[in-house]
């Protein structure tokens, strides 16, 4: 669940399912196909961001998406936040941070 500065409520459910509402209307904004529960929800450069064990998304208005960094899918996944304008994801064998315009390794696996 994710109380965004757009002043909805977002709630994730199974398969990456997005609900958006408040007080008493809420509007189911896009159905997932897999049965994996999302971990969190962030709000981030005016998007909700979704995160699960297999990936990270964000909602552009229409469908889930993949980040992209250039040309590039971001295939990440784990666990998230956001603060001070940056967002980053750990996963199990490292963690990356987005600074809005490009993403960063700050922690590699053991090799």
């Amino acid at each position: 669940m994710l109380c965004a500065l757009d002043g909805y409520v977002y709630i994730g459910g199974e398969g990456s399912s997005l609900w958006r509402g408040r007080k008493f209307q809420w509007e189911k904004l896009y159905h997932g196909g897999s049965t994996i529960l999302l971990n969190q929800l962030r709000w981030f450069e005016d998007k909700v961001w979704a995160c699960d064990d297999y990936r990270l998304q964000c909602w552009d208005g229409n469908e889930m998406v993949r980040s992209m960094d250039g040309d590039e899918t971001v295939l990440l996944s784990g666990h998230m936040d956001v603060r001070d304008g940056i967002l980053v994801v750990a996963g199990d064998y490292s963690v990356d941070l987005y600074d809005g315009t490009a993403w960063h390794k700050i922690v590699r696996p053991y090799s």
